[in-house]
């Protein structure tokens, strides 16, 4: 019990700057800019998607994928109104937008896990490489062949494949750099 105590006494204390830079961090629609008050919305975003990614494994579990569908859409709406745009904040949403496409995928709502793929990458094409965007050109690539496009899953899975080579010499993936002198 004291641990979800605890737990909730710091999503509420990331959620407050989140709530406070929230406007102006939709100002920056249009670019990869920082967020103005430096890391605090992107932590605030990373705890929030957490639990959301909880509530949907609850529901998976229970066997309710529509309530699974809907807790990541949710996440996904959150990350359009903050729109925290550094790469962590852009994982988030990568990481949410794949997800939720492959649920509808495995439901054969093949038109909403495109819209949803396509969500998740809206305003993102100068973000820097990353495993999450990666995998969501992969998810893409997987729709477009069950589609029957195989022309089209074969260049999505190129550009996937891009990312991932960034990522490679770039040393990042994940949601945190890879420091100096470690190993990955």
């Amino acid at each position: 019990m004291r641990r979800y105590a605890t737990a909730a006494l710091a999503a509420s204390l990331l959620l407050t700057p989140l709530a406070l830079a929230g406007g102006a961090c939709t100002q920056q629609a249009d670019t990869l800019a920082a967020p103005p008050r430096g890391d605090e919305p992107t932590l605030a975003l990373v705890a929030l998607a957490v639990d959301f990614h909880k509530k949907a494994d609850l529901a998976l579990a229970a066997g309710r994928p529509q309530d699974a569908r809907a807790e990541l859409g949710a996440l996904l709406d959150l990350c359009d109104r903050y729109n925290v745009r550094t790469p962590e904040g852009l994982d988030v949403r990568f990481d949410a937008a794949t997800r939720l496409a492959r649920l509808h995928m495995e439901a054969d709502q093949l038109p909403e896990a495109e819209a949803a793929a396509r969500r998740g990458l809206d305003g993102a094409e100068d973000a820097p490489p990353t495993l999450f965007r990666g995998y969501l050109l992969q998810t893409l690539a997987d729709l477009r062949e069950r589609q029957g496009d195989p022309r089209g899953a074969v260049e999505l899975h190129t550009q996937a494949i891009e990312v991932f080579k960034g990522v490679l010499e770039s040393g990042r993936g994940g949601l945190s750099p890879r420091k100096e002198g470690t190993t990955p």
